[in-house]
Formats: structure tokens, sequence, C-alpha cells
């Protein structure tokens, strides 16, 4: 048995979809506008999974995991991971060593998402609002 989609399972799940990537549009756009915090003022009790930080860091030991998201076209998003030192000065880092890692990402795709989001769900809404309308006027 097959099932076909209607004009008004089409308006809604434009509706949806495009509420739904416009969330996500707008969470990304958020994370990627996060003020940076200062890392030689960060305490290791100050930190929070999800921290947008900055500054020069005593010691790296590299990239230790890399993520890409590939997409039709090519690499969509590349995530790198390093683990690092933090809340002790330079001259003290070989003799205490508190390490977490930081997540180098770049979110190129919240812009776009964000727009098609808008789209749908402005073209599902005048669809949906279109067919109310011409009810009422009957």
């Amino acid at each position: 048995m097959q099932s076909e989609l209607s004009v008004e399972d089409v308006k809604w799940a434009l509706l949806v979809v495009g509420i739904c990537l416009m969330i996500w549009g707008i969470h990304d756009y958020g994370y990627v506008n996060k003020t940076p915090v200062n890392i030689a003022n960060i305490q290791s009790y100050d930190i929070q999974n999800g921290m947008v930080v900055e500054g020069e860091i005593p010691c790296n030991y590299g990239v230790f995991d890399k993520e890409v998201q590939y997409k039709n076209d090519g690499p969509n998003e590349n995530r790198y991971y390093y683990l690092i030192s933090l809340g002790v000065p330079s001259n003290q880092v070989d003799s205490i060593l508190v390490d977490y890692y930081i997540q180098c990402a770049y979110f190129s795709a919240w812009k776009p998402v964000l727009i098609i989001g808008i789209i749908m769900t402005a073209v599902g809404a005048v669809m949906i609002i279109s067919q109310y309308t011409v009810r009422i006027k009957k």
C-alpha cells in the first residue's frame, strides 16, 4: 500500500521543518557569537562545557582528534580537539598539569540553515493561512 503526501501534509511539513531549521541556525549563531573568556583568567572550577576561550596557551600537545562532516560538495564542518594545560602559570607547567581539552569548531552552516528555515517557515505559514482565509471568504 502506497501513501501519497497531501498538500495539507506538505504545508505542515514546510512549517515544522522550517521552524526546526530556524532553531538550529539561531543556536549555532549564538554559539559562534559568544564572548570569549581569556584563558589566563580561568580557574579549573570556572570551566564549563561549551565555553569559548581565547588567549595564549603555555603548552600545546597538538591535535588529538578531528571530526569532519561531509556534504555532497565536500567538507562542511571541521572540528579539532586539543589537549591543553590550564589555571597554571607558564613557569609551573612542568610541575603541575591540569589537563582539559578544547574543541576548535567552525560553524559555517548557520547562515544558510537559518535562511532556509525562515523561507520554509514563511512559505508554510502563508500556505496554511491562505487556506483558512479562502475558507472564511466563501
